[in-house]
């Protein structure tokens, strides 16, 4: 009998490099929220936080990657979610499940 091997984590992997390279990201992609945060103060990522508003059993393996508190330079502590789809090939549902992200 054939031992089974559990499913590769890709979304685990792309997630670590967000964290590490949260600041560069927001700078590449996002400047004008780059700029409007004080990166003197702590990131936090909020994992717990994130699974608490949006549970995995409401929405299967769709949900947001990141959820990020960050302060901004005025001082306002504010939430950053980020979700970032990393497509290998061809997705006929790709649209129908981005529409699904955007609804909510």
């Amino acid at each position: 009998m054939e031992e089974q091997q559990p499913p590769s984590d890709f979304d685990g992997a792309w997630k670590s490099a967000l964290e590490q390279y949260f600041a560069p990201f927001l700078e590449l992609f996002f400047p004008d929220i780059h700029a409007a945060i004080d990166w003197s103060q702590p990131v936090a990522f909020l994992d717990t936080e994130l699974q608490q508003l949006a549970p995995e059993d409401q929405l299967g393996k769709q949900r947001v990657d990141t959820l990020v508190q960050v302060v901004r330079r005025d001082g306002v502590p504010i939430w950053v979610l980020i979700h970032i789809e990393v497509q290998s090939q061809r997705d006929s549902s790709f649209a129908e499940r981005m529409l699904r992200y955007v609804r909510g």
